[in-house]
């Protein structure tokens, strides 16, 4: 009697004839309210009630608190064969992907899904995480499904030697030193030369003049265009 009178309650409750069924709803995402016609009868990832039959309307939420929080709605007939029956639901695939840097571009295969933090609601067996100047990373399903923040590493470019500290400098500074001896050590030995000459009157003493002040002057123009270049290197590195 006594069970005859909870049965006629329950329908009496859900507006239904006292036939009733236990039954069961099962979610792959555990819901924070699980309703029926409106009435909470559980929450989590199962729940088990005794129900009227006839129409029935469910109504199953994750944390509303949560973004993107998923939501299942199902009209169903409950009839004595669904007794002991688990209807299962799922809130399909959902996940929010964030990074370090922020805003960085996330693939799935060549299509461009969005820039994080990005809430992912198309299943993919892997997600590619990219941001320029940054090492982009490959992330499974699996490891999507946990929401994860990926963390990019930065790019290390190698970085060039400094002008200064290359061989080309010392090779320059030593180029420049070395003509500007020559170009000296001439104009003394052309000097020495004409006084020379001007004692003597020597024709072959002239000569070493001309020939001294030659290479002194092609010695003195080497070592300006080494001096200009040495100059733009360093103005420009």
């Amino acid at each position: 009697m006594a069970l005859a009178a909870l049965g006629a309650a329950l329908g009496a409750a859900f507006g239904q004839s006292a036939d009733s069924v236990r039954v069961t709803f099962a979610f792959d995402e555990r819901a924070e309210a699980i309703r029926i016609d409106g009435a909470a009868i559980g929450s989590g990832t199962r729940a088990t009630a005794t129900l009227a039959t006839g129409e029935r309307v469910l109504e199953a939420i994750e944390d509303e608190r949560e973004w993107g929080a998923g939501y299942v709605a199902d009209t169903m007939t409950l009839t004595s064969a669904d007794e002991g029956r688990t209807f299962r639901y799922s809130f399909g695939f959902r996940s929010v992907i964030a990074s370090d840097p922020e805003n960085a571009a996330v693939y799935a295969g060549e299509e461009l899904l969005g820039h994080t933090p990005l809430l992912l609601r198309t299943p993919s067996a892997s997600y590619r995480v990219a941001a320029p100047g940054y090492e982009s990373r490959v992330i499974p399903i699996e490891e999507a499904r946990r929401s994860p923040r990926v963390e990019l590493r930065r790019i290390q470019f190698e970085r060039a030697t400094p002008f200064h500290e290359s061989p080309w400098f010392v090779a320059l500074v030593g180029g420049a030193a070395a003509f500007g001896a020559t170009a000296a050590y001439f104009k003394l030995e052309a000097d020495d030369a004409f006084a020379e000459y001007r004692r003597t009157g020597s024709a072959e003493a002239l000569d070493r003049v001309d020939r001294y002040d030659a290479i002194s002057g092609a010695a003195f123009a080497a070592m300006q265009i080494n001096f200009g270049y040495l100059a733009y290197r360093l103005l420009t590195d």
